[in-house]
């Protein structure tokens, strides 16, 4: 997974992440500097973090779909008049 593309990282907690045990937060840790949801530069904030790894041994399951030739597809033909 490219962690610097948003649509895989968005893919990957779409997926593999379970929020209600794989959510993360970090309190009272110094962010950037510029960052805005600190109060004033005195202050830690709170981060959060989402665990997306997976079981090594269940990497199987999250194998992404390559679909090739999906945009020439005619669903009209396909699926007829509904």
């Amino acid at each position: 997974m490219n962690i610097d593309d948003p649509h895989e990282v968005n893919w990957a907690i779409a997926t593999r992440a379970d929020l209600s045990k794989d959510v993360l937060l970090i309190e009272k840790i110094w962010g950037f500097v510029m960052d805005p949801s600190r109060k004033d530069r005195t202050q830690p904030v709170t981060k959060l973090g989402i665990d997306t790894t997976t079981d090594p041994l269940e990497k199987e399951r999250f194998i992404k779909a390559d679909v090739r030739g999906y945009d020439q597809v005619d669903l009209q033909g396909y699926l007829g008049t509904l």
